[in-house]
């Protein structure tokens, strides 16, 4: 059973607007298959995946994350098959740049995150 199925986790869909976060929509026990309808319709261009407490920050740029989060009690090992569980969904996925595993989400973490976005496109550009 996928880990997003055991475990209660939530999965927001969030538009960042006007430097504000606004969510959108929290399913609470999200499987893959219902996480990956929800990103394809918001039309992601990034995945935070990070585990505990979610605190709202400020962000610059118009886009649209989903992020993803379980318990702070959760175990290690399940943390880990967590983070490579949303890879492999980040793969199947052809709109979504990549997954980013943060411990706080704030204006840092977004500038983080975008470096990490332009890198990539940038990688794409160079083997295209």
């Amino acid at each position: 059973m996928a880990l997003f199925d055991t475990q209660t986790v939530k999965a927001a869909v969030l538009s960042i607007e006007d430097k504000c976060i606004e969510i959108k929509s929290i399913q609470e026990r999200c499987s893959i298959s219902q996480l990956c309808t929800q990103i394809t319709r918001a039309k992601c261009r990034y995945i935070v995946v990070r585990t505990g407490r979610f605190r709202r920050g400020l962000c610059g740029e118009k886009q649209v994350v989903v992020l993803v989060w379980m318990p702070d009690d959760a175990p290690m090992a399940d943390r880990v098959e967590y983070k490579a569980q949303a890879s492999t969904l980040c793969a199947q996925l052809r709109h979504v740049d990549c997954v980013v595993d943060v411990t706080d989400w704030n204006e840092f973490t977004h500038w983080r995150i975008m470096a990490r976005v332009s890198e990539l496109r940038r990688n794409k550009t160079d083997k295209a």
